[in-house]
């Protein structure tokens, strides 16, 4: 399989650097790796992103983000040699078109190779308050499909976003999140 490696957030480039060289050497020829600085910094639930938020002071901590993946994954990329075998991503939050927007406003020319999101459906039926439990079945199917078709919309959005820097879009994860 062509592995997704997740840098932590905390790492130094030499870390990610000799990361980079300890994979190169354990993956096979044929295979290529998918390398993310941490995941989800955007989302406050994670140590991650309140770690980040804190470094970035009085300015955007999407911007501290940017530069730290940007930054991290060059030094993976140092390390690792073969930079036709490394795909540096770049993650955003699928709800968010504004983030990604700004995210990518501001990147370096060849600094990442794609752009990630994670496109769930259905999350708002786990909310307890949403009352899902008083539905039936086809209720809920209903309000799936229905969220389907926001979430495809929001896809397309990244997708032209990602286009228009020259970036294929992909999915980390996907799926309900009932």
């Amino acid at each position: 399989a062509d592995p997704w490696i997740c840098l932590p957030h905390s790492a130094d480039e030499d870390y990610c650097t000799q990361l980079g060289r300890l994979v190169a050497q354990l993956l096979p020829a044929e295979r290529k790796v998918y390398v993310e600085y941490s995941n989800e910094v955007w989302n406050p639930g994670f140590a991650q992103s309140r770690a980040i938020r804190q470094a970035a002071g009085e300015r955007p901590w999407y911007q501290l983000y940017r530069q730290r993946a940007c930054q991290a994954l060059a030094a993976f990329c140092q390390g690792f040699g073969d930079s036709q075998r490394v795909v540096r991503v770049l993650g955003a939050q699928a709800d968010n078109v504004w983030l990604t927007e700004q995210l990518l406003q501001d990147l370096p020319p060849d600094a990442v190779d794609a752009l990630a999101i994670a496109p769930y459906f259905g999350a708002e039926l786990g909310d307890p308050a949403a009352g899902a439990e008083a539905l039936s079945v086809a209720q809920i199917l209903e309000q799936c499909r229905a969220d389907v078709q926001v979430v495809l919309a929001r896809v397309k959005q990244h997708a032209q976003l990602a286009a228009g820097q020259g970036l294929p879009l992909l999915a980390y994860e996907a799926g309900q999140h009932l």
